[in-house]
């Protein structure tokens, strides 16, 4: 069974720093909110818990996106002789494909705004929290944190053609999002001309569409990693704020 993309984002410094500041409190706060259900858990306890339980919401957020990913990867590797026999309601395979793939595409320019956020939380910039990544680089920079906007300009960059499709999907309708770009699919181009096709076509047809997705996985796992490089410099701070705060 292939790794799972949240695989490649555990043990950070920040996980470990989070997780270690979180079980001094989060604990006692469940099983007050639990015997008093005058306490809303979310609400509870100083201004700093309650910041970090709004960091570990949006932490939390990127592990939900990887595993979305890892769902719309287990679809796109269906066996292609099997999607239309188990979606008969569909007209071809590129629908399946588009789909799948614009569905990608949706789930993961998320991931830069999720970031955005964990970032005004704990550098604590007095901006809307829900900014843009975009935004957060910009006003950290302004601040005089210089590498971790750098960091974000790279995520920004590795996914900002990805942004565009999202913006043209959701406002428009219509996206240039087409996982089968210069790949013929012989099959459904020969059942219009009545022709019957070699079996090395539809194994030369599986092959590009499984290198397609692969390549598409590496680069998503690129991205991830760029996220790494994000945490480990936001952990700095973190330990920073730990020392202030605790």
């Amino acid at each position: 069974m292939e790794e799972n993309l949240a695989k490649f984002l555990d043990g950070t410094t920040f996980e470990v720093e989070l997780l270690k500041s979180l079980q001094k409190f989060v604990p006692r706060h469940i099983e007050d909110a639990l015997n008093n259900t005058h306490i809303k858990y979310e609400e509870y306890g100083s201004e700093y818990e309650k910041r970090l339980k709004q960091i570990l919401q949006h932490y939390g957020s990127i592990y939900s996106v990887l595993n979305d990913l890892d769902l719309t990867f287990y679809f796109l590797s269906k066996e292609r002789h099997l999607i239309l026999k188990h979606y008969p309601d569909l007209e071809n395979q590129k629908d399946y494909y588009s789909y799948h793939f614009e569905n990608y595409y949706i789930r993961l320019v998320t991931l830069s705004d999720i970031l955005g956020r964990l970032g005004v939380l704990i550098y604590d910039l007095k901006i809307d929290l829900k900014s843009s990544a975009y935004i957060f680089k910009d006003k950290a920079r302004k601040e005089g944190f210089e590498k971790i906007s750098l960091i974000t300009e790279k995520i920004i960059g590795s996914i900002k053609h990805l942004k565009n499709e999202r913006h043209s999907k959701l406002h428009t309708g219509e996206a240039e999002i087409n996982l089968l770009e210069g790949i013929v699919i012989w099959e459904e181009l020969n059942k219009m001309v009545g022709a019957d096709t070699p079996q090395i076509l539809i194994e030369y047809t599986d092959e590009q569409i499984k290198d397609k997705v692969l390549a598409i996985k590496n680069s998503t796992i690129d991205i991830i990693n760029l996220i790494r490089d994000f945490l480990e410099e936001l952990a700095l701070k973190f330990k920073e704020n730990i020392e202030i705060n605790e």
